[in-house]
């Protein structure tokens, strides 16, 4: 289901080590260019604006200053490889089982992490993929890598 902003709600899995995977649902907002650009801008300025606000302490000055400059290049450009944005995940925690509203919590090595508040244990996520996504394949012509002669 897809509401008019470009909003929709996609099926989701909540994986915790030791428990059975649960479903919940996630309500994902599509980013376009304008809106990555506008993301990756804003975190970009905020970290160099902290940059230039650092200069006046200090000693600290010395790494705080390259530190925020280097920051904010690296978090634009991770801002501006997201293609969309989780806006709300509601499901059953696997560990607990309790029926509640996830908090994002980020990702790590390209994968969406939550947080439960019920039993503090965090939770790996995986969201389907929208219909719009995806491509059709064509059949071709299989061939081995590797045997030709």
């Amino acid at each position: 289901m897809h509401s008019m902003n470009g909003r929709g709600a996609r099926g989701a899995t909540l994986h915790v080590f030791g428990a059975a995977p649960s479903h919940a649902t996630a309500e994902v907002e599509p980013l376009n260019l304008g809106g990555r650009l506008a993301r990756s801008l804003g975190i970009l300025l905020a970290c160099w604006a902290a940059a230039i606000v650092s200069i006046f302490i200090p000693v600290a000055h010395f790494f705080l200053v390259p530190g925020f400059l280097v920051l904010g290049v690296v978090l634009a450009v991770v801002r501006g490889r997201d293609r969309e944005r989780l806006l709300r995940l509601h499901g059953l925690c696997p560990r607990c089982r309790r029926e509640q509203e996830f908090v994002q919590s980020g990702r790590q090595g390209g994968e969406l992490w939550v947080n439960c508040p019920g039993c503090f244990n965090r939770l790996s996520v995986t969201i389907e993929r929208s219909a719009s996504r995806t491509t059709p394949t064509v059949p071709g012509p299989l061939t081995s890598i590797g045997t030709r002669r």
